[in-house]
């Protein structure tokens, strides 16, 4: 299963990421986030794979899904 979590700005999806990475460590717990401003292969989707935690924005998300980068 995974979780989802939709931020406003790109910012507050780093800020997100940093937080749900220092309490999701201890328990193994993966994250990635998913923002505007890196290219779909920088950011390396097939790493999404197999992540719980999911944090995107929501243009970013959009983009992602409609272009297959991303099954959710």
């Amino acid at each position: 299963s995974c979780v989802l979590i939709l931020a406003s700005t790109r910012e507050s999806a780093r800020q997100i990421e940093e937080e749900a990475i220092k309490f999701g460590k201890p328990l193994n717990i993966t994250v990635i986030s998913i923002i505007g401003g890196l290219s779909r292969e920088e950011q390396g989707f097939v790493h999404c794979l197999g992540r719980q935690i999911v944090i995107s924005t929501s243009s970013r998300l959009i983009d992602v899904l409609e272009n297959c980068y991303l099954p959710l």
